[in-house]
């Protein structure tokens, strides 16, 4: 089990990045802006290397800002997203429907 953001996009995630992509429409980027203990910037992309990893210049089809216990919080069912999209402790921009698919996904993969 993954104890920050940073051991979960680049340990757990990329094990499972068929898994996670594939709930992902084609040619999609998401991109995780994480601060705190553990953050960092990630994305996952369903676009031309289809990765999960560092960011790489282009068009963000959603991004999404957090901070680290948050975003582990999500992860571990204890805080729902949309309890934490309404009390600004998750801030998304573009199509906050590819971050649902993908919750699903890193649960899986958690």
């Amino acid at each position: 089990m993954a104890q920050d953001p940073r051991t979960f996009f680049e340990d757990r995630a990329r094990h499972s990045t068929e898994r996670i992509r594939a709930g992902l429409p084609e040619k999609v980027v998401v991109v995780f802006e994480i601060d705190g203990p553990g953050g960092g910037i990630w994305q996952v992309s369903n676009r031309h290397e289809r990765t999960i990893g560092p960011v790489t210049p282009g068009p963000k089809d959603c991004i999404v800002r957090c901070n680290s216990a948050d975003f582990m919080s999500v992860l571990r069912n204890e805080l729902k997203p949309n309890d934490a999209f309404g009390d600004g402790r998750l801030v998304v921009s573009g199509d906050i429907g590819l971050l649902l698919k993908l919750r699903r996904m890193f649960i899986s993969a958690f």
